[in-house]
């Protein structure tokens, strides 16, 4: 299987908003203009994904220094399950190995209505190599995240930076 990262442009937009919307829930998402404006530099890179030529998802992903975030993973529904997600992780690892990749994922606790969902969420990033950081980062909108990494540890302070970034924006 092979992926073909292409950035999100005028022809993709539309499809890519949809995954992004049917994928995320409101208090975890940007403002989906702030994500294309800001995909123009350099340092954050939003990618339409595809097999051949079928579009099967999308991602956005930041470069900081030594880091690299996964800001958004998405597979559309349609092809959930079939392999894709670990694809994508699987060649963002052979793209950037000498960056400490790291993203966040929703709190896993028993509180939660889907903590299944979580859990196997969790599990999936650590068959891929991620370790928990640890500690869970609190968004500026209340949702408990907590923070995976391969290649190396992030703290929360890394963390909070970028975050804060975004704050300054929204």
């Amino acid at each position: 299987m092979t992926i073909n990262f292409k950035k999100v442009d005028h022809q993709n937009k539309d499809e890519i908003k949809k995954i992004y919307t049917d994928s995320f829930p409101l208090d975890e998402m940007f403002p989906y203009d702030l994500l294309i404006e800001l995909s123009n530099d350099t340092d954050h890179l939003f990618f339409a994904l595809y097999e051949d030529e079928a579009l099967i998802g999308m991602n956005y992903l930041i470069l900081e220094k030594d880091l690299l975030y996964v800001l958004y993973l998405a597979i559309g529904k349609n092809n959930q399950s079939k392999g894709y997600g670990k694809s994508v992780i699987q060649e963002i690892l052979r793209k950037y190995p000498q960056k400490r990749i790291f993203l966040n994922i929703e709190e896993v606790d028993s509180k939660y209505e889907n903590y299944n969902q979580r859990a196997k969420r969790k599990s999936f990033y650590q068959s891929l190599g991620f370790i928990s950081q640890n500690y869970l980062y609190v968004s500026g909108k209340g949702v408990s995240f907590e923070t995976m990494a391969v290649n190396g540890s992030v703290s929360r302070e890394e963390v909070g930076e970028l975050f804060d970034y975004f704050k300054t924006l929204d």
